[in-house]
């Protein structure tokens, strides 16, 4: 589940949806593909604080297509190592994942 905001490497778009960008970014770093990608509500951008984030870089330096931030839930077949960091940013802190208690 999402720790920090993740922010989408392309444009969100019907050829580019959230979750297919999230896919590719799995295949990227040799991971499995995710059995399941879960968009979370809204509300849920909100109780985790993400709009505070810093979601670009500074003036004159390369922008992420879009600043929108996104709350997900990746579920796999089988368990993987982490950390898991995917996204633009992931490597300044965005686009963490946390692991979650298997669901019942």
């Amino acid at each position: 589940e999402s720790h920090t905001p993740f922010i989408a490497p392309r444009f969100v778009k019907a050829r580019h949806p959230i979750e297919a960008q999230v896919q590719a970014e799995l295949a990227s770093r040799g991971l499995p593909a995710a059995a399941s990608i879960d968009v979370l509500p809204r509300e849920a951008l909100a109780d985790a604080g993400f709009a505070t984030f810093v979601r670009r870089r500074r003036h004159g330096k390369p922008q992420p297509p879009s600043v929108h931030p996104w709350s997900l839930r990746i579920r796999f077949d089988a368990p993987i190592r982490g950390p898991l960091a995917l996204g633009y940013g992931s490597h300044f802190g965005l686009g963490i994942f946390r692991p979650i208690a298997a669901l019942g």
